[in-house]
């Protein structure tokens, strides 16, 4: 008997679960031949805004804290299980033609602008490891972004145009001073945020690692596993751990739009 009470209990609990998603979901501001796959979850008093011909994905999550934003902008794609979450004043762009796939994690603390004919490819984990410490996000047109990437936004992360990132790739924008006397233990000193910038046209190989701090120049090169500590001049190619400079190269003449 108690189970059988428990049974309809849960089956209650989510009934009302899904009446409040679509109740929320009624504020949405959708565009035309907009296509949703249910259950869609949105949590929040906040604006949020689907163009035209958009698509979000069975459990896509939008939490929108009020005074904040979400805008899903022309043909552009929210995989299944996507979670995005915006807090209060600040906003998330995600540009025509754009996509970001199944089971990715956005928290966004501060404003993110995605631009157009970007892919954010499955898995990926793009939010602050620090708490306390919230960067913003840009990135630029037809970028690529690998599956299970993790992009640390403790401080600003700019990624520009055309680049390309490979799977399992890790950008880290925080540090800690771990020379603190009165420690417990190293990663319990203060934290030290450094934004990280990767110019127009890179290529960032697979299980690449970041640091604080780094440039990455226009059209470079990156190669499989290297561990990136220090700026990256334009047009070179850098391997190994620490990564070191490997060859130069000239630049294309036309970088594209």
């Amino acid at each position: 008997m108690k189970f059988i009470l428990l049974f309809f209990i849960g089956i209650f609990n989510k009934l009302i679960r899904n009446v409040y998603w679509l109740v929320n979901a009624s504020r949405i501001q959708f565009g035309h031949n907009c296509k949703i796959e249910f259950p869609l979850i949105v949590e929040g008093k906040g604006e949020i805004i689907v163009k035209d011909q958009a698509l979000l994905g069975s459990g896509a999550r939008l939490k929108c804290e009020k005074g904040g934003n979400i805008s899903l902008l022309e043909r552009s794609v929210v995989g299944g299980n996507v979670e995005i979450s915006v807090v209060s004043g600040n906003a998330f762009t995600l540009g025509k033609d754009s996509i970001i796939y199944e089971n990715t994690i956005c928290h966004v603390h501060s404003n993110w602008l995605i631009d157009y004919n970007v892919a954010i490819a499955s898995n990926c984990q793009i939010f602050s490891r620090e708490p306390g410490c919230h960067g913003g996000l840009k990135v630029g047109a037809n970028t690529r972004v690998g599956d299970f990437c993790i992009i640390d936004l403790s401080a600003n992360v700019e990624i520009g145009k055309n680049v390309a990132i490979g799977p399992r790739t890790t950008i880290y924008t925080h540090d800690h001073d771990y020379s603190q006397s009165e420690l417990v233990a190293p990663w319990k000193g203060d934290p030290v945020t450094k934004s990280v910038i990767i110019e127009d046209g890179c290529w960032i190989g697979s299980n690449v690692t970041i640091l604080p701090g780094v440039t990455i120049g226009k059209n470079s090169i990156v190669a499989t596993g290297a561990v990136v500590t220090k700026p990256v001049p334009a047009a070179t190619l850098w391997a190994g751990v620490p990564a070191k400079q490997l060859k130069e190269f000239d630049q294309p003449a036309n970088n594209g739009a």
